[in-house]
């Protein structure tokens, strides 16, 4: 069964059982009811809210929220949308340009938030976070192995056991939570901060502070090659450890 609304529908709430929902441009709400496969909401959509179990959600441009239920497997909104909060199992969640938030819940495995994006806080066991440039704040949680926030971000803040964290250009603030094993912030960084059981912090140039500093004297360093398994180039780099 499928429901497609007429442009301009304000309000669109497929019943039981709907397997596709795509509402005309312009429409402001789009609640499916649980068991929903798809919803394709128009452009200028206001708020896109699936049922549980939703499989695919793709809000059209300047779409202001975006909440699937519990299971969806892939959240998609397009350019402009402001907040973006799938709930827990979510698979994917890619915002388009200009997002302003962006929350996946417990679970999420890739977070791609596009250009612009001031907020990103994947939740427990996130795998991947990216956000793009302009990124103001990026808050992985606990077990997240890898975040990489854009040009000019201003805040990176991985959760504990995270395994590299590169922040980019003009980054003001890297704080890697416990158990972090790579820091490498861009050049330009201001302060860099990671928590204890890091393994290898290396600042850019112009870094103005780093906590590490101040455990140098109970610790050595010792020239390595780092595996093109894990950076994928061979060039050298400091490790820290303890005497």
């Amino acid at each position: 069964m499928s429901v497609t609304p007429d442009p301009g529908a304000r309000l669109v709430t497929p019943g039981p059982g709907v397997r596709q929902v795509t509402p005309g441009p312009g429409a402001r709400l789009v609640t499916p009811d649980p068991g929903a496969r798809l919803v394709t909401p128009g452009p200028g959509a206001r708020q896109v809210t699936p049922g549980p179990g939703a499989r695919h959600v793709t809000p059209g441009p300047g779409a202001r929220l975006v909440t699937p239920g519990p299971g969806a497997r892939q959240v998609t909104p397009g350019p402009g949308a402001r907040l973006v909060t799938p709930d827990p199992g979510a698979r994917l969640v890619t915002p388009g340009p200009g997002a302003r938030q962006v929350t996946p819940g417990p679970g999420a495995r890739h977070v791609k938030p596009g250009p612009g994006a001031r907020l990103v806080t994947p939740g427990p066991g996130a795998r991947q976070v990216t956000p793009g440039p302009g990124a103001r704040h990026v808050k992985p949680g606990p077990g997240a192995r890898l975040v990489t926030p854009g040009p000019g971000a201003r805040q990176v803040t991985s959760g504990p056991g995270a395994r590299h964290v590169k922040p980019g250009p003009g980054a003001r603030l890297v704080t890697p939570g416990p158990g972090a094993r790579l820091v490498t912030p861009d050049p330009g960084t201001r302060l860099v901060t990671p928590d204890p059981g890091a393994r290898l912090v290396t600042p850019g140039p112009g870094a103005r502070q780093s906590d590490s500093a101040t455990r140098l004297s109970s610790c050595q360093y010792r020239e390595a090659a780092l595996p093109d398994s894990e950076l994928g180039q061979g060039h050298a780099y400091r490790t820290i450890t303890d005497e």
